[in-house]
């Protein structure tokens, strides 16, 4: 009774069992090659994405070059750029390294464009783009940027070509107008800058001619007005006592000369006969003779009378109570210019 009670065991299990292992075996295998399909064709698919991304790339690179060659940098630059958006290509670190060599090469192009532009007189454009070459962190030639800078803030100054002018010779300055050619002695300027600073020179050079012109007239009527006041200046002094009193005695003592001059050529012939007779043959002694017999002084004795008569009106001048510095020279020179004239005048 029992027995009938217990479940009799299932036939055909193990054949079931055998199904169920093989279906688990054949999807096992199943997504196995679906995993290995998909994989395939993902890694297919990433090394087409690679190849297109580095035709782009090498087209980029081809295209970037040739705009650095003909300098085109900004377009150069953003090939670039764009290239750096490709991450799948194997040509980014090619692209870097000429995207840096073209940021240099249109950071330097700023400070040639900036001489291009002052060669042909673009001042504006060429200050332009020495400020920028400057503000640019890859400038690699600063020193020679802010020196173009210094000389060109020099070549386009007027009161620097003022000075310049101001020290050219009249000679140098007739040249320049004539043929507007000067040399410089700065020859650390550069040929471009000289340009300039000769245009600012000839925009200059009038006005440094009137200056001229007006400091000539200048010192003409100061000449004139000193001749004047010179003239009268010696003219009060001649009128002074003291001067007056030493060309009295100086006229009166050529006239006594001329005199005694006259009476010896009458009293030459007998003072000849006398010298004879006495066989008195020293001139000096004649002279002597002459002076004695004619009441007539020696020339040793004139010149001592006349110096000491100098240096008493020198002095005598000196001590008057209107006496000044300022006239004392002018006298002095008077005083020597008329006992010359008495030297000359003395028979």
């Amino acid at each position: 009774m029992c027995a009938q009670l217990l479940p009799s065991p299932r036939r055909g299990r193990p054949g079931m069992m055998r199904i169920v292992t093989i279906s688990i075996i054949a999807f096992v295998c199943i997504a196995c090659s679906l995993s290995f399909e998909i994989t395939w064709l993902r890694d297919r698919r990433e090394a087409r994405a690679v190849a297109w991304a580095d035709e782009r790339v090498l087209r980029a690179l081809d295209a970037a070059r040739l705009d650095m060659a003909e300098k085109h940098w900004n377009e150069a630059i953003r090939r670039l750029e764009t290239s750096l958006d490709e991450r799948r290509s194997n040509h980014r670190e090619e692209v870097r390294s000429l995207l840096e060599e073209a940021c240099r090469s249109r950071t330097e192009a700023l400070l040639e464009g900036a001489y291009a532009a002052l060669e042909h007189r673009r001042i504006a454009d060429g200050r332009k783009l020495l400020d920028e070459y400057l503000a640019h962190p890859q400038a690699s030639d600063r020193a020679r940027a802010e020196r173009l800078r210094d000389e060109l803030q020099g070549a386009l100054s007027d009161d620097e070509a003022a000075k310049l002018l101001a020290r050219l010779s009249d000679e140098a300055l007739t040249v320049f107008v004539q043929r507007g050619q000067l040399t410089l002695d700065d020859c650390q300027t550069s040929p471009v800058v000289q340009a300039l600073f000769l245009q600012t020179l000839k925009r200059n050079v009038a006005k440094e001619i009137k200056k001229r012109e007006a400091q000539r007239e200048v010192a003409r009527s100061n000449e004139e007005r000193r001749v004047v006041e010179r003239k009268r200046q010696r003219e009060r002094l001649r009128a002074s006592p003291a001067f007056r009193s030493l060309a009295a005695y100086l006229a009166r003592t050529v006239d006594e000369a001329r005199e005694q001059r006259m009476r010896a050529r009458e009293r030459e012939a007998e003072l000849s006969l006398l010298f004879d007779e006495l066989c008195l043959q020293d001139e000096t002694e004649r002279q002597r003779f002459r002076a004695d017999l004619l009441d007539r002084q020696t020339p040793t004795v004139t010149r001592e009378q006349v110096e000491r008569r100098r240096d008493e009106c020198k002095r005598a001048f000196r001590d008057a109570a209107d006496s000044t510095s300022a006239d004392q020279g002018v006298f002095d020179r008077l005083v020597d210019e008329i006992v010359d004239e008495f030297w000359r005048a003395l028979p």
